[in-house]
């Protein structure tokens, strides 16, 4: 969709075609399509003016400030949700569906960075986690060992 044009040029084409111009005649002289002009009379009869009208592009954004806040609520209270959970509970108290992408979304908005998940659970801060986290890693750690150990060996038996 092109610009608007100018008020005063639909002011002067209307002018012309009450003065009695055909509207094919109108629409050469301002170099305007007849449609357009058209357009411009029904808007005049129907609104008495020949201002254009508002554009209004794509929906709505879900994530008002007010939802946002909600959110921002939400994340605080219950830091160990994952995206899932705070759009189940976010579209409830909105009264509105939303996704987990739309939490996503908001939260990077929002600037609030969420951690790696570690626990079945999800939970991001509990200390049952961190200590998984820290014995998945020792165990890793003695299994590389254990496995350079037997490469070394194979090495130096001249496998």
């Amino acid at each position: 969709m092109t610009a608007s044009l100018p008020l005063a040029l639909r002011q002067r084409a209307y002018a012309a075609w009450e003065s009695g111009d055909t509207i094919q005649d109108v629409a050469d002289t301002f170099s305007v399509g007849s449609a357009t002009l058209k357009r411009w009379i029904r808007r005049m009869r129907e609104t008495g003016s020949l201002e254009p009208a508002p554009r209004l592009r794509g929906r709505a954004p879900f994530a008002t400030p007010e939802r946002l806040a909600i959110l921002r609520e939400l994340v605080a209270q219950n830091r160990d949700w994952n995206q899932v959970r705070l759009a189940e509970a976010w579209s409830e108290r909105c009264g509105a569906k939303t996704s987990q992408d739309t939490v996503g979304r908001a939260l990077l908005v929002m600037g609030i960075r969420r951690g790696r998940r570690h626990g079945s659970h999800g939970c991001v801060t509990c200390g049952a986690c961190a200590e998984r986290v820290k014995s998945d890693q020792q165990g890793w750690m003695e299994a590389t060992r254990t496995i350079e150990n037997r490469i070394n060996r194979f090495v130096r038996e001249g496998w």
